[in-house]
């Protein structure tokens, strides 16, 4: 299995290199994101409207100019919807993570890779979306909750380019980013999704300050997908790949999975890798190849290939799992039913 996994990283690695290689000549001529050469993804968005082209803009933006940072991103950033006590109590309940980690990892990552690579309003990204309201109309989710889900995917990644990224995010690249998951979000029947960028972040923001708390549930989560995460670098010595995933999370994160914090030369160890990372990116020639969550590396359920129909729990409880939560067919509260 180790070494099924080692020829995947290979492949991928290799794939990337691959994916960089245009022409080795590249500059910067002024601090205008747009003027470093060549990059033909950044400029092809600079043509772009974000309010009418924004699946186009986001599609270049994640999977050609940002792939490695937004898929570590959106991976801290739904890491962060465990601390809600309402959410973490859910996912433990059904015992889907605990059991399961890496497959509704991959489960998540498809939907979503789906929708991004083929479009909202495509076949297959329409079946994605109805896939995903079919997965939560069995449970009472709040519109709240799956707003605040929603706004992570966001949030998160622009607040992690702003500080890893290899470059600057043009403005265009944000509000595409926004309208994206907007659209997104009103497809799965999200009600109230703030009219703003900053409004979403605000929102954000005041939903974590008011619902982050420590429980048992949320810290049981929190450890399976942590020990996920291990295991993806299983030639590495676990106790330091678990303080590497401390490192990466907020003191508010840290306290509501119970983990201790990273010593904080390991925090700046791992920050000054990140950026160092950015750096060397940054000198790199543009990618060519785009680069989805059904071609990582990390994704390791569906060898053969996967019907979107079977993405996501089947329905079947699992050992332990309780059906306090499970919706009936009429049940009330989640804006996603169908």
């Amino acid at each position: 299995m180790r070494t099924a996994a080692t020829c995947r990283l290979g492949r991928q690695l290799l794939s990337d290199v691959d994916g960089q290689i245009v022409r080795l000549a590249g500059h910067r001529d002024s601090g205008d994101p747009v003027d470093m050469m060549p990059h033909p993804g950044l400029r092809r968005i600079s043509e772009l409207d974000p309010s009418r082209d924004y699946e186009e803009i986001y599609r270049l933006h994640a999977t050609i100019e940002f792939p490695w940072d937004i898929a570590r991103a959106l991976e801290m950033a739904l890491y962060r919807t465990y601390c809600v006590p309402s959410i973490g109590s859910l996912l433990h309940e059904t015992q889907e993570f605990e059991q399961r980690a890496q497959k509704r990892y991959d489960d998540t990552s498809l939907l979503l890779g789906e929708a991004l690579k083929f479009g909202l309003n495509s076949e297959r990204g329409r079946a994605a979306v109805r896939r995903i309201n079919q997965i939560h109309s069995r449970f009472s989710i709040s519109n709240e909750d799956m707003l605040y889900v929603l706004s992570v995917f966001v949030v998160v990644p622009l607040r992690w380019l702003d500080r890893f990224g290899w470059r600057a995010v043009t403005e265009t690249e944000r509000r595409a980013t926004y309208t994206y998951y907007r659209e997104f979000g009103l497809r799965l029947g999200i009600r109230d999704i703030p009219e703003t960028r900053e409004e979403l972040f605000a929102f954000c923001d005041a939903y974590e300050s008011e619902h982050f708390a420590h429980t048992p549930a949320n810290a049981r989560v929190g450890t399976a997908t942590r020990e996920l995460f291990v295991g993806w670098f299983w030639f590495a010595p676990a106790p330091l790949v678990r303080m590497g995933v401390h490192a990466l999370l907020d003191p508010p994160v840290l306290a509501a999975f119970g983990f201790p914090p990273a010593p904080h030369p390991v925090v700046r160890a791992l920050e000054t890798a990140l950026r160092t990372r950015a750096r060397l990116v940054s000198l790199l020639p543009a990618r060519r190849r785009p680069s989805y969550a059904q071609d990582s590396w990390t994704v390791r359920s569906y060898p053969r290939g996967y019907e979107i129909g079977e993405l996501g729990p089947d329905g079947s409880r699992r050992p332990g799992a309780s059906e306090r939560r499970v919706r009936r067919a009429r049940g009330k509260g989640t804006p996603m039913g169908q």
